[in-house]
């Protein structure tokens, strides 16, 4: 039982650390849009967020065009999106809830939906 709760507390940390870059990810793509551009060719940030990210493919299919909108959802908030920061939030509470009854009931904190 114990490694069983190691294991489920490794994966919410691992989860919740793949949230916060992919966060972090967003905020780099939204800082870039802001600098002037150096060259007279093409340019899209927002592209090069869904290429950093590993999901382009995935992009691709659901919604075609990089829309810079749609390039913030898709990697926020797209529950079909397996690497979204709703996602990786949503499966480390699903390690939580695991943990539910391994911990005792002063450390637990509630997990409502």
């Amino acid at each position: 039982m114990l490694s069983r709760t190691a294991d489920n507390l490794f994966w919410i940390g691992r989860y919740m650390e793949r949230a916060e870059m992919m966060a972090r990810l967003l905020e780099v793509g939204a800082r870039i849009t802001l600098l002037p551009s150096a060259g007279h060719g093409y340019r899209n940030e927002w592209d090069s967020l869904l290429q950093a990210s590993g999901t382009a493919a995935g992009f691709a299919k659901k919604y075609g065009d990089p829309v810079q909108r749609n390039i913030e959802s898709y990697l926020f908030f797209d529950r079909d999106n397996p690497s979204s920061v709703a996602s990786f939030i949503e499966t480390a509470r699903e390690h939580g809830r695991l943990l539910r009854t391994a911990l005792p009931a002063h450390t637990r904190v509630p997990i409502t939906h």
